[in-house]
Protein backbone atom coordinates (compact mmCIF):
# COMPACT_ATOMS: atom_id res chain seq x y z
CA UNK A 1 0.00 0.00 0.00
CA UNK A 2 2.88 2.39 0.64
CA UNK A 3 3.84 2.21 -3.03
CA UNK A 4 0.40 3.62 -3.90
CA UNK A 5 0.99 6.56 -1.53
CA UNK A 6 4.39 7.23 -3.06
CA UNK A 7 2.92 6.94 -6.57
CA UNK A 8 0.17 9.41 -5.67
CA UNK A 9 2.71 11.96 -4.46
CA UNK A 10 4.92 11.39 -7.52
CA UNK A 11 2.02 11.76 -9.97
CA UNK A 12 0.79 14.94 -8.28
CA UNK A 13 4.29 16.40 -8.37
CA UNK A 14 4.64 15.57 -12.07
CA UNK A 15 1.30 17.20 -12.91
CA UNK A 16 2.25 20.23 -10.80
CA UNK A 17 5.52 20.62 -12.72
CA UNK A 18 3.80 20.13 -16.08
CA UNK A 19 1.19 22.82 -15.39
CA UNK A 20 3.47 25.32 -13.65
CA UNK A 21 4.34 27.06 -16.92
CA UNK A 22 0.71 28.12 -17.34
CA UNK A 23 0.47 29.26 -13.70
CA UNK A 24 -1.95 26.48 -12.74
CA UNK A 25 -1.90 25.69 -9.03
CA UNK A 26 -2.05 21.99 -8.27
CA UNK A 27 -2.78 21.44 -4.60
CA UNK A 28 -2.70 17.84 -3.40
CA UNK A 29 -5.10 17.09 -0.56
CA UNK A 30 -3.94 14.03 1.36
CA UNK A 31 -6.15 12.42 3.97
CA UNK A 32 -7.10 9.22 5.66
CA UNK A 33 -10.62 7.82 5.88
CA UNK A 34 -13.41 10.39 6.13
CA UNK A 35 -16.96 9.71 7.29
CA UNK A 36 -18.89 10.02 4.01
CA UNK A 37 -21.33 7.88 2.05
CA UNK A 38 -18.42 6.65 -0.06
CA UNK A 39 -16.66 5.17 2.99
CA UNK A 40 -19.78 3.82 4.71
CA UNK A 41 -18.61 0.20 4.41
CA UNK A 42 -15.25 0.99 6.01
CA UNK A 43 -15.33 0.13 9.72
CA UNK A 44 -12.05 1.71 10.81
CA UNK A 45 -11.61 5.16 12.30
CA UNK A 46 -12.83 8.03 10.17
CA UNK A 47 -12.48 11.78 10.43
CA UNK A 48 -15.19 14.36 9.96
CA UNK A 49 -15.45 15.71 6.40
CA UNK A 50 -15.85 19.41 7.26
CA UNK A 51 -12.33 19.94 8.70
CA UNK A 52 -10.82 18.13 5.70
CA UNK A 53 -12.72 20.32 3.25
CA UNK A 54 -11.71 23.43 5.21
CA UNK A 55 -8.05 22.36 5.23
CA UNK A 56 -8.16 21.82 1.47
CA UNK A 57 -9.76 25.17 0.74
CA UNK A 58 -7.39 26.96 3.10
CA UNK A 59 -4.45 25.28 1.36
CA UNK A 60 -5.65 26.38 -2.07
CA UNK A 61 -6.22 29.93 -0.84
CA UNK A 62 -2.71 29.97 0.63
CA UNK A 63 -1.21 28.62 -2.61
CA UNK A 64 0.10 25.47 -0.94
CA UNK A 65 1.40 22.59 -3.01
CA UNK A 66 0.27 19.99 -0.49
CA UNK A 67 -2.23 19.82 2.32
CA UNK A 68 -1.92 17.05 4.89
CA UNK A 69 -5.43 17.04 6.33
CA UNK A 70 -4.96 14.68 9.25
CA UNK A 71 -2.48 12.87 11.47
CA UNK A 72 -2.63 9.76 9.28
CA UNK A 73 -1.53 11.53 6.08
CA UNK A 74 1.13 13.44 8.01
CA UNK A 75 2.51 10.14 9.34
CA UNK A 76 2.50 8.49 5.90
CA UNK A 77 4.22 11.49 4.28
CA UNK A 78 6.91 11.49 6.96
CA UNK A 79 7.37 7.75 6.55
CA UNK A 80 8.01 8.06 2.82
CA UNK A 81 11.22 9.96 3.56
CA UNK A 82 12.43 7.25 5.95
CA UNK A 83 13.16 3.55 5.67
CA UNK A 84 9.90 2.17 4.23
CA UNK A 85 10.16 -1.08 6.19
CA UNK A 86 8.59 0.45 9.28
CA UNK A 87 5.65 1.88 7.32
CA UNK A 88 5.06 -1.49 5.62
CA UNK A 89 5.05 -3.20 9.02
CA UNK A 90 2.59 -0.62 10.37
CA UNK A 91 0.28 -1.10 7.40
CA UNK A 92 0.36 -4.90 7.74
CA UNK A 93 -0.34 -4.59 11.48
CA UNK A 94 -3.28 -2.27 10.87
CA UNK A 95 -1.62 0.62 12.72
CA UNK A 96 -1.69 2.89 9.68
Amino acid sequence: MAKEFAAQWALTNAVRMELAAQNTLVTALHLGAVDTDFSSAYTGPKGAPAPVARAGLDGIEAGEAEVLADAWSTHVKKSLAEDPTRLYDEIRAGIV
